[in-house]
């Protein structure tokens, strides 16, 4: 049985690596997910979006920008299942 919040992660993971062919970085992962998990321990509440959202995008847009506010928008899908509202 896998666990909600883990299939969560792992759907946002698929969907990401289908945005950018080639993008993955398994060392980028585990950074993300550490920074998730201690967000989630920190109880703190995701930003309710990003300064460079924009509709349309997914977080691997963001990586472009800052790499902190992809890691943001992934901790966003996580706690919400989807992404940023439209601004």
């Amino acid at each position: 049985m896998v666990r909600p919040t883990l299939l969560i992660i792992l759907l946002v993971v698929a969907h990401e690596l289908s945005a950018e062919p080639g993008a993955y970085d398994a060392n980028e992962e585990q950074k993300v997910q550490a920074y998730i998990k201690q967000q989630q321990k920190a109880g703190v509440s995701p930003a309710p979006s990003g300064p460079n959202w924009k509709p349309g995008y997914t977080c691997a847009d963001l990586k472009k920008f800052s790499f902190k506010e992809y890691c943001e928008c992934r901790y966003y899908y996580v706690v919400h299942g989807r992404y940023y509202p439209k601004q």
